[in-house]
């Protein structure tokens, strides 16, 4: 299979891809306390973060780690071939950007900045989105189109709208080969191509573990890992049934899930209402906007919270074993230049907080509540300046912490 790609064009992408020499320091935001900035420069199997500061080393366990670092933007090399700066969708909803250098015997062979060259297998693979838009709302569109579930085939999305259904069977050097059900078609050119989406009832993700973690890499990878280990020389991260191996300088974001740091979209409220300002109703969203599509605030994307529009209020009973409440609010992207709403948080029928008005454009605004003995949780979103025109309000990272 090696054969398909060129050798001039391995020698490209591995130059593109020569780590920095050190990994960078971020922000460090533990489940309580102070942020801290540092470089992470350990993790064990037992999940043990270890990180160096200005003030010296020091060991935190991952259950107690909200995030460091922040995803990166999705880049890729864009070379010569015309299924290179793809979009690789992972079975379990991981992104990694990639040039496709092959397909041959249900195995995918890869290129990234992060990764340098590696296989996949194509049950661990949901989609392939080729020479994806660069406007970040198309680009939304189609990984949320390529990712659909309803097929009981793979589906070749043509650039011109039409669809065919059936299997594929190879791509070598810028032609995919397709079987729609009778027999090969002639090989059809990537470039009439915009999205292989695999059939789903192939797809092989790893059972989850109680604790897991969003990973990034500097090209935008983003891989949603059972198992994260990191030394001096190498992380190495298990993602959709697969082990990512690559140089400790090209993380840049580690996000663990099912420690202390419980997350408002990973539960059920028991009450939500949202009162039209004329009729249009808006339903609340998990871990997207109102919209839903995925959070964005500042050209940055995030990977948890809670999307709501004014005026709306949704209520979570809580069981007393929670310190603290906290978020970072915003109006999304998608408000565009017209939105405007505050919002107000209540820990039972008391009025712990209440944002100033948010307006397009403006950073995230920080929120923490103590819970001590709290019994419910309810986030409100208002009307403010002009009614409830584009009020696409986001609570970032909405987080319950647990008591120790």
């Amino acid at each position: 299979m090696r054969c398909v790609v060129l050798g001039m064009a391995v020698v490209v992408w591995l130059v593109a891809a020569r780590p920095a020499a050190a990994q960078e320091a971020r922000q460090l935001v533990p489940a309580t306390g102070e942020p801290l900035l540092c470089r992470l420069t350990a993790i064990s199997d037992a999940w043990e973060v270890r990180y160096q500061s200005e003030e010296g080393p020091g060991t935190m366990a991952a259950a107690d780690v909200a995030w460091w670092g922040a995803p990166a933007k999705l880049r890729s090399r864009r070379g010569v071939q015309t299924t290179d700066g793809a979009l690789v969708v992972l079975a379990n909803g991981g992104i990694v950007p990639a040039d496709v250098l092959g397909v041959a015997d249900g195995r995918l062979l890869l290129g990234s900045l992060a990764f340098d060259e590696f296989e996949l297998r194509l049950t661990q693979v949901r989609a392939l989105l080729f020479r994806p838009p660069a406007d970040v709302a198309r680009r939304d569109a189609w990984i949320a189109a390529a990712s659909e579930t309803d097929h009981t085939a793979d589906r070749l999305l043509l650039a011109n709208g039409d669809v065919l259904q059936g299997r594929l069977l190879a791509i070598n050097d810028g032609a995919i080969t397709f079987d729609a059900g009778s027999g090969p078609l002639p090989a059809i050119d990537a470039q009439r191509v915009a999205a292989v989406a695999l059939n789903p009832a192939t797809l092989r993700t790893a059972e989850p573990t109680s604790l897991q973690a969003w990973v990034g890499f500097t090209d935008g990878t983003r891989l949603l890992a059972s198992s994260v280990v990191l030394t001096n020389d190498q992380v190495q991260v298990q993602s959709a049934g697969h082990t990512f191996q690559t140089h400790p300088a090209r993380l840049c974001w580690f996000q663990p899930l099912g420690g202390r740091v419980v997350y408002l979209s990973d539960l059920e409220p028991v009450g939500y209402r949202h009162i039209p300002f004329l009729s249009l109703a808006w339903p609340y969203q998990r871990d997207a906007n109102v919209l839903g599509r995925p959070l964005r605030v500042d050209g940055q994307w995030y990977a948890k919270g809670i999307g709501m529009h004014s005026r709306s209020r949704l209520t979570y009973v809580l069981d007393g074993n929670y310190t603290e409440f906290a978020a970072e609010v915003a109006l999304d992207e998608a408000a565009g230049p017209e939105g405007s709403a505050v919002c107000y948080v209540f820990v039972g029928r008391e009025l712990k907080y209440r944002s100033p008005e948010l307006v397009p454009g403006a950073a995230p605004i920080a929120v923490r509540v103590p819970l001590a003995d709290a019994e419910s949780l309810t986030l409100v979103v208002d009307f403010a300046a002009r009614g409830d025109v584009q009020d696409h309000v986001d609570w970032l990272n909405a987080r319950l912490i647990r008591a120790e």
